[in-house]
């Protein structure tokens, strides 16, 4: 006879792997096996509010079910929820309220309808971000329509350790309302309008104390200006920051190179990824002791830092830095004229890759 334990980690996979029918028919087999079956069968919800309540079949299901066995919320462990109607919030996730603290640990929030009047959208969902339940997650995920008060509530959530935001639409609000968050260690800040919402976010995000991986994808124009005094923040715990920025200000080689002195306050830094035009050749001569991958982004300029670059990869070498990856450009790579950066690689034993952009 199979151990519970065994059980559950069998029916797990097959969670993983979309066998629904096997773990409904494994539900049914025998009551010891019932309880791990129904488990698995929770661990991972997906569930869409439809505007159209004929399409929300699926939802009106699982909330019933939830209403006649409250004991599978505690199985809960991921919600990837997305709301287009939130009327009938109410009526289709009213069991959300009811998940006791401590079962789930990643949420998946994407809010999309914005047709209803702003006081009763936000007062729903400051509804979902304040059930017991989602205040103890450790991963969130925002996309969508959110308002002000939504990211105060998440910037007091005791347990966040991950946090994406891809926020279409937010009204503005001052950077001191936003605390920091204790225990964030990742987080990445995508934005593709709005970019003086987002900036004002970084402020509490990019001080997090415990912060060690920052991602930044910004597809906004003339949004560069905004990120010196956001980024200046950054905790000297971080290990991983990757700055992905499209904006036709940056075609000026070496307009805007806060990069330089961004640099100088992450003496832990390890990995490195960074727009051309948000940095200068004094960066080489700054990168921390630390850093062991170095990517240069593809920009739609040129690369005017070949001496400076070769200069570090020499000086690394001879210091004996941790340094084992740098990536450059692919037409950079491609260069006959820059055979010299794939000499100095060879030579000092440093891996040569292509710079892509990766959201």
């Amino acid at each position: 006879m199979l151990n519970v334990d065994v059980l559950l980690y069998i029916f797990e996979a097959c969670q993983e792997s979309g066998e629904t029918g096997s773990l409904l028919a494994a539900a049914l087999v025998c009551r010891r096996w019932a309880a791990p079956a129904q488990a698995a069968l929770c661990n991972m919800i997906d569930l869409t509010i439809y505007i159209r309540d004929s399409r929300n079949i699926r939802a009106e299901r699982f909330a019933r079910t939830m209403q006649t066995c409250p004991h599978l919320l505690s199985s809960i462990r991921h919600l990837d929820l997305e709301v287009q109607d939130p009327s009938l919030l109410s009526e289709h996730l009213s069991w959300l309220q009811k998940i006791p603290p401590g079962g789930l640990k990643s949420l998946w929030l994407r809010w999309e309808y914005g047709g209803w009047p702003p006081t009763e959208s936000e007062s729903m969902q400051c509804a979902v971000i304040r059930a017991p339940g989602v205040r103890g997650v450790r991963s969130l995920s925002l996309a969508g329509r959110f308002y002000p008060e939504v990211l105060r509530e998440v910037a007091e959530f005791p347990l966040l350790e991950n946090i994406t935001t891809r926020i279409t639409r937010c009204a503005q609000f001052s950077a001191p309302v936003l605390r920091t968050f204790p225990r964030l260690k990742w987080a990445c800040v995508r934005a593709d309008v709005y970019a003086q919402t987002h900036v004002q976010l970084l402020f509490p995000v990019a001080s997090s104390p415990q912060l060690q991986t920052l991602i930044i994808v910004f597809n906004v124009e003339d949004c560069v200006h905004l990120l010196p005094s956001a980024l200046r923040s950054v905790a000297p715990s971080l290990r991983h920051l990757r700055l992905i920025i499209i904006d036709d200000a940056l075609d000026r080689v070496g307009k805007h190179s806060f990069m330089d002195e961004v640099i100088q306050c992450l003496p832990s830094l390890k990995r490195l990824a960074i727009t051309p035009g948000t940095y200068s050749s004094a960066l080489f001569e700054r990168l921390p002791r630390s850093l062991k991958y170095l990517e240069l982004l593809p920009g739609s300029g040129g690369f005017p830092y070949r001496d400076a670059l070769v200069a570090y990869i020499t000086r690394a070498a001879k210091s004996k830095l941790p340094l084992k990856m740098v990536a450059v450009p692919a037409s950079l790579k491609r260069a006959t004229v820059d055979a010299v950066i794939s000499e100095a690689c060879e030579a000092c034993g440093v891996a040569l890759r292509v710079a892509r952009i990766r959201w």
